[in-house]
């Protein structure tokens, strides 16, 4: 854990804003934030993938694609929010 990477990457990464009683200054809390984050990172990904197979899905059975322009502003947004 003495890797200077490694802690120079906690401290790039700003905490999300919560109220100073419920702010958890610790390694540990630091964790669990991380965690949050990820956890609701990963679901919005399940489901823009679920909308793209939905659509591959349609096109395979030879109808016409509905909502492609819509799910790639999605991804487009979802990329810009984890690009920093």
């Amino acid at each position: 854990m003495n890797n200077p990477d490694v802690w120079a990457a906690f401290e790039s990464t700003p905490p999300p804003i919560e109220p100073v009683a419920n702010k958890d200054n610790s390694l540990h809390g630091f964790h669990r934030r991380m965690l949050e984050q990820c956890g609701q990172d990963l679901n919005t990904a399940q489901k823009l993938l679920d909308r793209a197979y939905a659509i591959f899905a349609q096109i395979s059975c030879g109808y016409e694609a509905r909502g492609y322009a819509d799910l790639m502003v999605d991804i487009d947004d979802f990329r810009d929010r984890h690009r920093g």
